[in-house]
């Protein structure tokens, strides 16, 4: 077998690559006006019965739903006779949830999650993706990886029309710079959404004709007196990019081969 090369042991960790952007208000769901067929119990009853819980108080809750405390605690009057289960005991001004409170109120919150879901996804599905959107990213990763995808983004979505901004360095989604930002560095402030979309690997690699003649080092030591390609160090923004150790940076003196 041939021995191991320096070249495969100077590889560094994954770098994780993230995609961040402006955050949106998310669709509210449940209203007054929320209509279900009634099967042991009325949707609006359970719906009241879970502001109580999270309220403390049937006032707080009427006010939260802008329902007056009559209509709130006929609805909680009216889901303790479907079910027959007794859902709060009184402590002063406020109500506690009872054992079997506490049962239906887990229940009570996935159903209201999955409802939210439903809606979200109607509504995305009815909408039409129009406008300007400008996605800015890294140099290789756009050109070479992201400008083919967007294209069937783009065709898929007529209305839409996106701007792909290859950029040295990250620009400012907070300040409108952009809307979608792909790159390696973690937002330090603004209201952002933050989502891990892969990983890559730096490492420090040969090319054959180079090691031919220059030799194939196999330490650390053996790197001193070589050649390498590497980026500007003034021009670097993303550090993650910096795979060549600083004490082989010094350039060395080109040297020329006889006429």
């Amino acid at each position: 077998m041939p021995r191991a090369s320096i070249l495969d042991k100077l590889e560094y960790r994954p770098t994780i690559m993230q995609i961040c952007s402006r955050s949106a208000s998310s669709p509210t769901v449940g209203s007054e006006n929320m209509k279900h067929e009634r099967t042991n119990f009325d949707w609006s009853d359970l719906y009241t019965f879970l502001h109580v819980a999270r309220d403390g108080t049937i006032g707080a809750a009427a006010e939260t739903l802008r329902l007056d405390v009559t209509t709130v605690r006929r609805r909680l009057t009216a889901l303790e006779e479907a079910t027959g289960i007794t859902l709060f005991v009184r402590s002063g001004r406020l109500l506690h949830l009872t054992a079997e409170g506490e049962h239906i109120f887990s229940i009570a919150s996935q159903m209201e999650n999955l409802g939210g879901e439903i809606t979200r996804d109607a509504t995305d599905a009815a909408r039409e993706l129009a406008g300007v959107v400008r996605v800015s990213t890294m140099e290789g990763f756009g050109s070479f990886y992201l400008a083919p995808r967007l294209s069937r983004l783009a065709n898929r979505h007529s209305q839409l029309k996106i701007q792909l901004v290859n950029a040295q360095h990250v620009l400012n989604l907070s300040e409108r710079e952009a809307d979608v930002s792909i790159n390696m560095v973690s937002p330090e402030r603004g209201r952002l959404i933050v989502r891990k979309v892969g990983q890559f690997t730096v490492g420090l690699y040969g090319a054959a004709s180079y090691l031919e003649g220059a030799g194939t080092p196999e330490t650390i030591e053996d790197l001193q007196g070589h050649t390498f390609i590497t980026y500007v160090d003034d021009l670097i923004s993303v550090p993650h990019v910096r795979c060549c150790p600083i004490s082989l940076r010094t350039p060395r003196p080109p040297s020329f081969a006889p006429a």
